[in-house]
Protein backbone atom coordinates (compact mmCIF):
# COMPACT_ATOMS: atom_id res chain seq x y z
CA UNK A 1 0.00 0.00 0.00
CA UNK A 2 1.23 3.48 -0.81
CA UNK A 3 1.19 5.66 2.27
CA UNK A 4 -0.61 8.98 2.05
CA UNK A 5 1.81 11.84 1.42
CA UNK A 6 1.61 15.56 2.04
CA UNK A 7 0.30 16.41 -1.43
CA UNK A 8 -2.65 14.04 -1.06
CA UNK A 9 -3.48 15.17 2.46
CA UNK A 10 -6.33 17.66 2.05
CA UNK A 11 -8.58 16.84 4.98
CA UNK A 12 -8.00 16.72 8.72
CA UNK A 13 -10.14 13.66 9.35
CA UNK A 14 -11.68 10.87 7.29
CA UNK A 15 -14.90 9.19 8.40
CA UNK A 16 -15.05 5.89 6.55
CA UNK A 17 -16.66 2.51 6.80
CA UNK A 18 -15.11 0.32 9.48
CA UNK A 19 -13.98 -2.28 6.93
CA UNK A 20 -12.23 0.37 4.81
CA UNK A 21 -10.33 1.78 7.79
CA UNK A 22 -9.27 -1.65 9.02
CA UNK A 23 -8.03 -2.57 5.55
CA UNK A 24 -6.07 0.69 5.20
CA UNK A 25 -4.35 0.33 8.57
CA UNK A 26 -3.59 -3.39 8.27
CA UNK A 27 -2.13 -2.82 4.80
CA UNK A 28 0.41 -0.45 6.36
CA UNK A 29 1.44 -3.21 8.76
CA UNK A 30 1.63 -5.84 6.01
CA UNK A 31 3.69 -3.49 3.84
CA UNK A 32 6.12 -2.99 6.75
CA UNK A 33 6.31 -6.74 7.36
CA UNK A 34 7.44 -7.18 3.77
CA UNK A 35 9.95 -4.32 3.77
CA UNK A 36 11.54 -4.94 7.18
CA UNK A 37 11.06 -8.71 7.40
CA UNK A 38 9.52 -8.37 10.87
CA UNK A 39 6.31 -9.30 12.63
CA UNK A 40 4.17 -6.73 14.51
CA UNK A 41 5.20 -8.19 17.87
CA UNK A 42 8.91 -8.71 17.19
CA UNK A 43 11.55 -7.51 19.62
CA UNK A 44 12.59 -4.06 18.48
CA UNK A 45 9.10 -2.84 17.60
CA UNK A 46 8.99 -1.37 21.09
CA UNK A 47 12.30 -0.23 22.59
CA UNK A 48 13.36 -1.66 25.94
CA UNK A 49 13.66 1.74 27.61
CA UNK A 50 9.89 2.16 27.56
CA UNK A 51 9.85 5.05 25.08
CA UNK A 52 7.07 4.76 22.52
CA UNK A 53 5.46 6.92 19.88
CA UNK A 54 3.21 9.51 21.49
CA UNK A 55 0.58 12.03 20.45
CA UNK A 56 2.20 15.45 20.29
CA UNK A 57 -1.07 17.16 21.25
CA UNK A 58 -1.69 15.09 24.42
CA UNK A 59 1.75 13.74 25.31
CA UNK A 60 0.24 10.30 25.81
CA UNK A 61 1.42 7.04 24.27
CA UNK A 62 -0.79 5.48 21.63
CA UNK A 63 -2.66 2.29 22.41
CA UNK A 64 -4.28 -0.51 20.46
CA UNK A 65 -3.64 -0.82 16.75
CA UNK A 66 -2.25 2.75 16.62
CA UNK A 67 0.55 1.63 18.92
CA UNK A 68 1.56 -1.13 16.50
CA UNK A 69 1.34 1.02 13.38
CA UNK A 70 3.42 3.96 14.65
CA UNK A 71 6.06 1.92 16.48
CA UNK A 72 6.40 -0.60 13.67
CA UNK A 73 6.13 1.55 10.54
CA UNK A 74 7.18 4.88 11.99
CA UNK A 75 9.65 6.35 14.47
CA UNK A 76 9.43 4.65 17.85
CA UNK A 77 10.71 7.81 19.55
CA UNK A 78 8.38 9.99 17.51
CA UNK A 79 5.74 12.50 18.52
CA UNK A 80 2.87 12.54 16.06
CA UNK A 81 0.44 15.25 15.00
CA UNK A 82 -1.87 16.03 12.09
CA UNK A 83 -0.91 18.33 9.24
CA UNK A 84 -3.17 21.12 10.54
CA UNK A 85 -1.94 20.80 14.14
CA UNK A 86 1.64 21.16 12.92
CA UNK A 87 0.79 24.14 10.72
CA UNK A 88 -1.04 25.92 13.55
CA UNK A 89 1.98 25.43 15.82
CA UNK A 90 4.33 27.07 13.31
CA UNK A 91 5.73 23.95 11.71
CA UNK A 92 5.87 22.89 8.08
CA UNK A 93 5.78 19.27 6.94
CA UNK A 94 8.66 18.71 4.52
CA UNK A 95 7.76 18.05 0.92
CA UNK A 96 7.41 14.36 0.09
CA UNK A 97 7.13 13.18 3.70
CA UNK A 98 4.73 10.27 4.17
CA UNK A 99 2.11 10.13 6.87
CA UNK A 100 0.80 7.19 8.83
CA UNK A 101 -2.84 6.49 9.70
CA UNK A 102 -4.22 6.47 13.23
CA UNK A 103 -7.80 5.71 14.16
CA UNK A 104 -10.16 6.86 16.88
CA UNK A 105 -13.62 5.75 17.87
CA UNK A 106 -16.33 8.34 18.32
CA UNK A 107 -20.04 8.22 19.05
CA UNK A 108 -22.08 9.62 16.14
CA UNK A 109 -25.67 10.86 15.90
CA UNK A 110 -26.75 9.15 12.69
CA UNK A 111 -29.99 11.11 12.43
CA UNK A 112 -28.47 14.60 12.72
CA UNK A 113 -25.11 13.68 11.15
CA UNK A 114 -22.96 15.07 13.97
CA UNK A 115 -20.92 13.93 16.98
CA UNK A 116 -23.18 12.54 19.68
CA UNK A 117 -24.05 14.59 22.73
CA UNK A 118 -24.96 13.55 26.26
CA UNK A 119 -28.73 13.98 25.93
CA UNK A 120 -29.13 12.41 22.49
CA UNK A 121 -31.62 9.62 21.94
CA UNK A 122 -29.62 6.38 22.44
CA UNK A 123 -31.33 4.87 19.39
CA UNK A 124 -29.82 7.61 17.22
CA UNK A 125 -26.24 7.10 18.45
CA UNK A 126 -23.81 4.65 16.85
CA UNK A 127 -20.05 4.06 17.21
CA UNK A 128 -18.01 5.39 14.31
CA UNK A 129 -14.37 5.16 13.32
CA UNK A 130 -12.35 8.23 12.38
CA UNK A 131 -9.05 8.03 10.52
CA UNK A 132 -6.37 10.71 10.83
CA UNK A 133 -3.09 11.00 8.97
CA UNK A 134 -0.20 12.01 11.22
CA UNK A 135 3.45 13.05 10.83
CA UNK A 136 6.35 12.77 13.26
CA UNK A 137 7.12 16.31 14.45
CA UNK A 138 10.67 15.30 15.43
CA UNK A 139 11.85 14.08 12.02
CA UNK A 140 9.40 15.21 9.31
CA UNK A 141 8.81 18.86 10.14
CA UNK A 142 10.70 22.14 9.73
CA UNK A 143 9.96 24.53 12.58
CA UNK A 144 9.77 28.31 12.81
CA UNK A 145 11.84 30.44 15.17
CA UNK A 146 9.59 29.36 18.03
CA UNK A 147 11.07 25.92 17.63
CA UNK A 148 9.85 22.48 18.54
CA UNK A 149 9.09 21.62 22.16
CA UNK A 150 8.83 17.98 23.19
CA UNK A 151 5.65 16.88 24.94
CA UNK A 152 7.31 13.93 26.65
CA UNK A 153 6.93 14.19 30.41
CA UNK A 154 9.43 11.50 31.42
CA UNK A 155 12.00 9.13 29.94
CA UNK A 156 12.29 5.76 31.73
CA UNK A 157 15.69 4.43 32.68
CA UNK A 158 17.08 1.52 30.68
CA UNK A 159 17.23 -1.78 32.57
CA UNK A 160 20.02 -4.19 31.77
CA UNK A 161 18.88 -7.67 30.72
CA UNK A 162 19.66 -9.94 33.66
CA UNK A 163 17.79 -12.12 36.12
CA UNK A 164 15.59 -9.64 37.89
CA UNK A 165 14.48 -10.62 41.39
CA UNK A 166 11.71 -8.03 41.31
CA UNK A 167 10.27 -9.48 38.12
CA UNK A 168 10.62 -13.02 39.42
CA UNK A 169 8.79 -11.91 42.56
CA UNK A 170 6.03 -10.35 40.44
CA UNK A 171 5.61 -13.63 38.55
CA UNK A 172 5.40 -15.57 41.83
CA UNK A 173 2.86 -13.12 43.25
CA UNK A 174 0.78 -13.30 40.09
CA UNK A 175 0.76 -17.09 40.31
CA UNK A 176 -0.41 -16.99 43.95
CA UNK A 177 -3.12 -14.38 43.32
CA UNK A 178 -4.52 -16.20 40.29
CA UNK A 179 -4.05 -19.77 41.57
CA UNK A 180 -1.69 -20.47 38.69
CA UNK A 181 0.67 -23.44 38.86
CA UNK A 182 4.14 -22.81 37.39
CA UNK A 183 6.25 -25.87 36.65
CA UNK A 184 9.78 -25.93 35.21
CA UNK A 185 9.33 -29.25 33.46
CA UNK A 186 8.95 -28.39 29.76
CA UNK A 187 10.51 -30.94 27.41
CA UNK A 188 9.76 -30.04 23.80
CA UNK A 189 8.29 -26.57 24.26
CA UNK A 190 6.82 -24.29 26.91
CA UNK A 191 3.05 -24.22 27.14
CA UNK A 192 -0.04 -23.21 29.12
CA UNK A 193 -2.41 -26.00 30.19
CA UNK A 194 -5.97 -24.67 30.74
CA UNK A 195 -7.21 -27.97 32.22
CA UNK A 196 -5.43 -27.37 35.53
CA UNK A 197 -4.45 -23.73 34.97
CA UNK A 198 -0.73 -24.36 34.78
CA UNK A 199 2.25 -22.91 32.91
CA UNK A 200 5.15 -25.20 31.98
CA UNK A 201 8.53 -23.62 31.29
CA UNK A 202 12.16 -24.59 30.77
CA UNK A 203 14.45 -23.65 33.63
CA UNK A 204 16.22 -20.30 33.02
CA UNK A 205 19.61 -21.99 32.62
CA UNK A 206 18.31 -24.03 29.69
CA UNK A 207 17.83 -20.87 27.61
CA UNK A 208 20.60 -19.39 25.50
CA UNK A 209 19.80 -15.96 26.95
CA UNK A 210 17.84 -14.68 29.92
CA UNK A 211 15.97 -12.46 27.48
CA UNK A 212 14.82 -15.64 25.76
CA UNK A 213 13.65 -17.06 29.09
CA UNK A 214 11.59 -14.00 29.97
CA UNK A 215 10.15 -13.76 26.47
CA UNK A 216 8.88 -17.34 26.73
CA UNK A 217 7.64 -16.87 30.30
CA UNK A 218 5.74 -13.68 29.45
CA UNK A 219 4.15 -15.38 26.43
CA UNK A 220 2.78 -18.28 28.50
CA UNK A 221 1.74 -16.01 31.37
CA UNK A 222 -0.33 -13.94 28.95
CA UNK A 223 -2.01 -17.17 27.79
CA UNK A 224 -2.83 -17.91 31.43
CA UNK A 225 -4.74 -14.62 31.79
CA UNK A 226 -7.40 -16.13 29.53
CA UNK A 227 -8.97 -17.81 32.57
CA UNK A 228 -9.39 -14.67 34.67
CA UNK A 229 -10.44 -12.55 31.69
CA UNK A 230 -12.71 -15.28 30.30
CA UNK A 231 -10.93 -15.13 26.93
CA UNK A 232 -11.67 -18.21 24.78
CA UNK A 233 -8.68 -20.28 23.68
CA UNK A 234 -8.42 -22.14 20.40
CA UNK A 235 -8.19 -25.90 20.26
CA UNK A 236 -5.79 -27.32 17.72
CA UNK A 237 -2.70 -25.78 16.14
CA UNK A 238 -3.58 -23.57 13.18
CA UNK A 239 -7.24 -23.06 14.04
CA UNK A 240 -8.66 -19.53 13.88
CA UNK A 241 -9.05 -19.18 17.65
CA UNK A 242 -5.58 -20.62 18.20
CA UNK A 243 -4.00 -18.13 15.80
CA UNK A 244 -5.96 -15.21 17.24
CA UNK A 245 -4.83 -16.16 20.77
CA UNK A 246 -1.21 -16.42 19.62
CA UNK A 247 -1.37 -12.79 18.50
CA UNK A 248 -2.63 -11.85 21.97
CA UNK A 249 0.22 -13.74 23.64
CA UNK A 250 2.91 -12.41 21.27
CA UNK A 251 1.78 -8.80 21.62
CA UNK A 252 1.33 -9.18 25.37
CA UNK A 253 4.85 -10.56 25.82
CA UNK A 254 6.24 -7.65 23.83
CA UNK A 255 4.31 -5.10 25.93
CA UNK A 256 5.32 -6.71 29.23
CA UNK A 257 8.96 -6.75 28.17
CA UNK A 258 8.68 -3.08 27.29
CA UNK A 259 7.06 -2.12 30.59
CA UNK A 260 9.40 -4.19 32.77
CA UNK A 261 12.56 -3.24 30.88
CA UNK A 262 13.43 -6.71 29.61
CA UNK A 263 14.36 -7.31 25.97
CA UNK A 264 12.15 -10.33 25.31
CA UNK A 265 13.97 -11.41 22.19
CA UNK A 266 13.13 -14.91 21.04
CA UNK A 267 15.88 -17.39 20.43
CA UNK A 268 14.63 -18.49 17.03
CA UNK A 269 14.83 -16.17 14.05
CA UNK A 270 11.75 -15.59 11.93
CA UNK A 271 12.02 -17.46 8.65
CA UNK A 272 10.63 -15.99 5.44
CA UNK A 273 8.04 -18.77 5.36
CA UNK A 274 6.95 -18.04 8.94
CA UNK A 275 6.51 -14.33 8.24
CA UNK A 276 4.73 -15.04 4.96
CA UNK A 277 2.33 -17.33 6.81
CA UNK A 278 1.43 -14.69 9.36
CA UNK A 279 1.17 -12.03 6.66
CA UNK A 280 -1.38 -14.16 4.81
CA UNK A 281 -3.35 -14.85 8.00
CA UNK A 282 -3.44 -11.19 9.05
CA UNK A 283 -4.46 -10.10 5.57
CA UNK A 284 -7.31 -12.62 5.56
CA UNK A 285 -8.29 -11.83 9.15
CA UNK A 286 -7.38 -8.18 9.87
CA UNK A 287 -9.64 -8.11 12.94
CA UNK A 288 -7.23 -10.51 14.67
CA UNK A 289 -4.61 -7.78 14.90
CA UNK A 290 -7.06 -5.07 15.95
CA UNK A 291 -8.63 -7.24 18.63
CA UNK A 292 -5.36 -8.97 19.54
CA UNK A 293 -3.45 -5.87 20.62
CA UNK A 294 -6.45 -4.61 22.63
CA UNK A 295 -6.83 -7.97 24.39
CA UNK A 296 -3.06 -8.04 24.97
CA UNK A 297 -3.20 -4.66 26.71
CA UNK A 298 -6.00 -5.95 28.96
CA UNK A 299 -4.00 -9.11 29.69
CA UNK A 300 -0.92 -7.07 30.65
CA UNK A 301 -3.02 -4.84 32.93
CA UNK A 302 -4.46 -7.97 34.53
CA UNK A 303 -0.97 -9.36 35.13
CA UNK A 304 0.30 -6.10 36.62
CA UNK A 305 -2.75 -5.72 38.88
CA UNK A 306 -2.33 -9.26 40.21
CA UNK A 307 1.44 -9.17 40.63
CA UNK A 308 1.59 -6.53 43.35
Amino acid sequence: MELLNQAKYKRECYIMKKEEIITKVVNVIIDTMEKKNVLPWDQGILPVNGIEAISWSTGKAYTGINRLVLNMAGNRNGEYATFNNIKQAGGKVRKGEKSLPVIYYMMWNKEEKRPAEKNDNPDDVVPLLRLYNVFDVTTQVDWSDKGYKSKRTEIPEITEVETDKNIDSMIDTFAINTNLIIEYDAVESAYYKPLNHSVHLYKPEYHKTLAGYYGTAFHELIHSTSKGLKRPLGVGFGSEKYSAEEIVAECGAMLLGNILGIATKKENNNSAVYIAGWKKSIKQNPAWLFEGITKAEKAVDYFLQNSK
